[in-house]
């Protein structure tokens, strides 16, 4: 059974990131592997890809399960996601009566023991969402993506950066045309730079002037100029850039909600621990509690 999302999106100066998680995996034990990184940056892109590459490797099946919470939720129910992933297994391997919690978890295990599963989870919020869901079979690759997941264990580990702006100017030209691109060099890789490097927000911006055959290059980045109104113009539908930074945020503890607003208004990209403890009237140790959990949640890079 293959319950794998279609694999879209280009994955360019990603292939080091590509031989880390289709690298072989032992026989003898459950391979954990997670990607985290800041909201946007294409987890869900790179973990859904190397899955359909070792597709053929894993007969027993390919299952896939979305942990996103709902706006507004910490976490969705534990539960509902054993239940989502019980579904996706083989019908031969299904309880029909799971009873409670417990004896789901348990009924689980068993029925995956004697599997070699490929398992992806996106958006986890952490442990007490993967744990669970986590098959038995030895020789099962578990793929996991989410913002925060320093307290999972976990044989490799990958955080995402933003790609380089080379990079984002070949995909721009990719998606609203080459013709379109090269008339507007400069206003084009300034579209580039103006993402962040944010495959979303890239993505984002080419639909925009897919949609809008009437908009230039230019015309976009007149629109994405100043701070205030950039996460405002960059949605498409469903998809926004602000969301994705929403959900992350809507994780976080009150206390670590107020220390991200006020270091918000910070007016330089970058901040040490003492300024951060000055703006939030705490002891530097707390200060650099709060930007190191920041870093931990990726609402914060540490380059040096």
């Amino acid at each position: 059974m293959n319950d794998l999302p279609g694999a879209v999106g280009r994955l360019l100066e990603r292939e080091r990131e590509l031989d880390l998680l289709t690298a072989p995996v032992p026989d003898s034990a459950v391979t954990v592997m997670t990607v985290d990184g800041t909201a946007g940056v294409g987890k869900t892109t790179l973990v859904v890809h190397p899955a359909h590459r070792l597709r053929a490797v894993y007969p027993d099946g390919c299952l896939y399960v979305d942990l996103r919470p709902q706006p507004r939720t910490v976490r969705p129910p534990v539960p509902a996601a054993r239940a989502a992933a019980a579904a996706a297994l083989p019908r031969r391997h299904r309880r029909r009566d799971p009873g409670r919690p417990r004896r789901t978890h348990c009924g689980r295990r068993a029925a995956t023991s004697s599997l070699r599963l490929l398992m992806v989870l996106d958006d986890t919020a952490g442990s007490r969402q993967a744990e669970p869901l986590l098959p038995a079979g030895p020789g099962s690759l578990v793929l996991i993506a989410g913002r925060r997941l320093v307290e999972l264990d976990a044989d490799r580990r990958l955080t995402l950066e933003p790609p380089e702006t080379g990079s984002a100017v070949s995909v721009l030209r990719h998606l609203i045309g080459e013709r379109r691109a090269d008339g507007e060099p400069e206003a084009t890789r300034e579209l580039a730079r103006l993402c962040d490097g944010l495959p979303l927000a890239r993505c984002i911006a080419g639909a925009r002037l897919q949609t809008r055959p009437a908009w230039s290059p230019a015309y976009l980045v007149e629109r994405l100029s100043g701070d205030e109104g950039r996460l405002g113009a960059l949605w498409a539908g469903d998809r926004s850039v602000e969301a994705a930074f929403r959900l992350s945020y809507e994780q976080l503890p009150e206390r670590l909600r107020r220390g991200f607003r006020v270091l918000g208004m910070v007016p330089t990209a970058e901040v040490d621990r003492l300024t951060s403890a000055a703006m939030l009237g705490c002891p530097p140790r707390d200060a650099e509690e709060i930007l190191e959990n920041r870093v931990d949640t990726s609402l914060l890079q540490q380059p040096v």
